[in-house]
C-alpha cells in the first residue's frame, strides 16, 4: 500500500480509507520496501506503556492497547493528522550575514572546490527583505467564464494597435476574422455555428494546421490576463516560451514571464539566435533586446570571492553559502544520504536586489506564466514570492484561473516520455541500460576496489550482478523458446504487467485446441514411410515424359 497501488481489497473501496492510505504514505514514505519490516520491528521493541497497539511480529494483525502515556492521543493527534492533506513544507530564507563564507564549485565535471567569500557589512545589509511578493489572484471557487466573438476580435484590435507602436504590423484581428467558430453540442452529437466561448473545465479546441490556434489561445490569453485572471500557457520549448513571454510582458503590457529550470547557460544558446540576436544589434548604442532581463549573467558575488577559482554562469551558489560551523539540530531522517552537507545552507545577500534573479521577480507579479513541459513538471517556484516549497504543477493549480495548452501531441508525447518511459535493457549495442552498466562497472576491476568501502555502494553492486544474473538466464529462456517470445509479444511490458498476464492465464486459460497424433508402432511408421518413397518416385515418373513432351513442342503450336 506504501508504494501507491489500490488494490481491490475490501478495506480500499471506501474512498475515505483510501484517502487516509494516501495521507499516511506522504509520512511514511522513508519506510517504505525494505525499511518497513526494520521501522516496524524498532516499534515491536518500544515499551509497550507507550504504544498504542499490540503486535508481537510483524505478520502478525495490529490490536489497539490502552496507554497511560498521552491515552487521547490517537484521537486527537493520529486520527486529525491522517484526515488531513499534508501541507507544504513552509521555505524561509535565510541570508547570510558579515563574515567568512563558503561555497562548492564543480568546473568541467572535476571534484567540488570549496571558494572562500568575504562578505563586508554594507553587503549584508544591502536588502535584508523581499521586494516584491506574489501577486494573487485566484479565489476559493473557480467559476466558469464566457467569451464572446465580438470580445475577442476587440481585443486581437487592441493587440494589432499596441506591436505597430514597435513598428511590427501584425494581423490578429484578420486572422481572427478568418476562424469559423463551430461549438459542440453533444445532444446531437455534432458542431453548429456559435459566437460564444464557454471555458469551463476542460475543454478542446480542435482545427486544422495553421488555421489559427495558437492565435485565437494569444487573443484569449490577453483579453483574461487584462481582466486581472492568472493564466498558465504551456508550450512546446523554451524558445517558444521565452517569445511568448516577451510578447506579452514587453509589447502587449500584460506582466508575463517565462518558468525555466536551473539550466540557464543551455536556455540561454537556444534562445539567443532567434530572439535575443534579431534585437538591439547595435549594443554601443544601448540596443538591446528586452528579455535579456531573464538572462543577464552578472553575479555580484563574484567580486567578493577570495580565490581565483571561480563558477561559471548557471552555477551560482545562490542558496549553498555556508560558515564551517556543524549543524547541531537533530536530524530525524532515517537515510544520512539525504542529507546535502554537514553544513547549514544560507542565501547569497545580495538576492532580493541580484539582476540575476529578476526573472524571479517577475514571476511573482506575472499574469501569465509560460511553461514548457518540463519547466511544469520539474521546477520549482522561487524563494522570494512563494512561502511554501512547490511544483509550478503544484503552483498552477493553487494560482492560476487557467491553464492553456498550445501544440497538445507534442506535449503530450514529453509527458508520456516523463510519466511512462520505456527503456531498452539489452540490445546488440553497447548503449542499452544494462550493457552500459555493466561496461561502467567494469572498471573496478582493474582497480585495487577502494571504493567497496561503502557499505550502499556494496549494495548497489550486489544488486547490480543478480539484475545482469537474471537477465542471462531470461535471455536463454528466450532465444531457446520461441513460445514464450510469441507470448511476450512486441508491446512495452512491466513488472506489474507480466505478472497480471500470468495470473489471468492460470486462472483462465487460453482455448488452445491440440489434436493428438495417434501413436503407431514401429512397424507401422516403417510402413509409412515405405508409402510416401512409393508415392514420391511414382510422381517423379509420370511428371518427367510430359515435360519433355511440352518442351519439345514449337512455340507457335502453344
Amino acid at each position: 500500500m506504501l508504494k501507491g497501488y489500490r488494490f481491490p481489497v475490501e478495506q480500499l473501496q471506501s474512498d475515505r480509507n483510501w484517502q487516509l492510505i494516501q495521507n499516511a504514505r506522504f509520512y511514511l514514505i522513508k519506510r517504505k520496501g525494505r525499511q518497513w519490516l526494520r521501522v516496524l520491528q524498532e516499534y515491536i521493541n518500544l515499551p509497550e506503556i507507550i504504544r498504542i497497539y499490540s503486535l508481537e511480529e510483524a505478520r502478525n494483525v495490529p490490536q489497539i492497547i490502552p496507554s497511560s502515556t498521552y491515552p487521547t492521543r490517537l484521537q486527537n493527534i493520529y486520527v486529525p493528522t491522517l484526515l488531513k492533506t499534508p501541507q507544504h513544507k513552509p521555505r524561509k530564507v535565510n541570508l547570510a550575514t558579515e563574515g567568512r563564507w563558503y561555497a562548492k564549485i564543480s568546473q568541467k565535471g572535476n571534484s567540488p572546490i570549496e571558494v572562500p567569500i568575504d562578505i563586508p557589512k554594507e553587503v549584508a545589509n544591502i536588502a535584508p527583505s523581499p521586494v516584491v511578493s506574489l501577486h494573487r489572484t485566484r479565489t476559493k471557487q473557480n467559476s466558469p467564464c464566457s467569451v464572446t466573438r465580438e470580445e475577442l476580435i476587440v481585443a486581437a484590435q487592441e493587440m494589432d494597435d499596441k506591436l505597430s507602436q514597435f513598428g511590427q504590423q501584425e494581423n490578429y484581428r484578420n486572422r481572427l476574422e478568418n476562424i469559423l467558430f463551430q461549438l459542440y453540442d453533444p445532444e446531437s452529437n455534432n458542431f453548429h455555428q456559435g459566437n460564444q466561448l464557454n471555458v469551463e473545465r476542460l475543454l478542446h479546441i480542435v482545427g486544422l494546421l495553421n488555421v489559427g490556434k495558437s492565435t485565437l489561445l494569444e487573443i484569449l490569453i490577453y483579453l483574461l490576463a487584462k481582466q486581472g485572471y492568472r493564466c498558465g500557457l504551456m508550450v512546446n520549448d523554451v524558445a517558444t516560451s521565452v517569445r511568448l513571454a516577451s510578447l506579452f510582458c514587453h509589447k502587449l503590457e500584460i506582466p508575463a514571464a517565462p518558468v525555466l529550470g536551473s539550466k540557464r547557460q543551455e536556455q540561454l544558446t537556444k534562445v539567443y539566435e532567434p530572439i535575443l540576436k534579431s534585437e538591439g544589434q547595435e549594443v554601443t548604442k544601448g540596443g538591446m533586446h528586452p528579455a535579456w532581463r531573464w538572462f543577464i549573467p552578472v553575479c555580484p558575488l563574484l567580486a567578493l570571492v577570495q580565490s581565483e577559482d571561480k563558477w561559471e554562469f548557471g552555477n551560482e551558489p545562490c542558496h549553498k553559502l555556508y560558515e564551517k560551523v556543524p549543524v547541531v539540530e537533530n536530524d530525524n531522517s532515517d537515510d544520512e544520504d539525504l542529507q546535502e552537507s554537514d553544513y547549514k545552507q544560507y542565501t547569497c545577500p545580495f538576492y532580493y536586489k541580484c539582476p540575476r534573479h529578476h526573472l524571479e521577480h517577475d514571476i511573482a507579479t506575472a499574469l501569465v506564466w509560460i511553461f514548457t513541459p518540463a519547466s511544469f513538471i520539474h521546477t520549482r517556484v522561487p524563494r522570494q514570492g512563494f512561502e511554501q516549497d512547490l511544483t509550478f504543477a503544484e503552483a498552477v493549480y493553487r494560482e492560476c484561473k487557467f491553464l492553456f495548452v498550445d501544440e497538445t501531441d507534442r506535449v503530450q508525447i514529453q509527458f508520456d516520455e516523463e510519466f511512462a518511459p520505456d527503456e531498452v535493457l539489452v540490445d546488440a549495442s553497447r548503449n542499452s541500460f544494462l550493457n552500459k552498466l555493466g561496461l561502467n562497472l567494469a572498471t573496478i576491476y582493474n582497480s585495487d576496489r577502494g571504493d567497496m568501502a561503502g557499505d550502499r555502494f556494496v549494495a548497489w553492486t550486489s544488486a547490480h550482478y543478480h539484475t545482469q544474473n537474471a537477465t542471462n538466464r531470461i535471455y536463454h529462456l528466450l532465444l531457446t523458446h520461441s513460445k514464450l517470445v510469441a507470448w511476450l509479444g512486441p508491446l512495452p511490458f512491466t513488472g506489474r504487467s507480466l505478472f497480471a498476464r500470468i495470473i489471468r492465464d492460470l486462472v483462465d486459460p487460453p482455448n488452445i485446441t491440440v489434436s493428438a497424433k495417434p501413436k503407431l508402432t514401429r512397424q507401422q511408421i516403417m510402413e509409412e514411410r515405405r508409402k510416401r518413397i512409393i508415392e514420391a518416385d511414382h510422381g517423379r515418373s509420370t511428371k518427367c515424359p510430359q515435360n519433355a513432351e511440352l518442351a519439345t513442342k514449337p512455340k507457335s503450336t502453344n
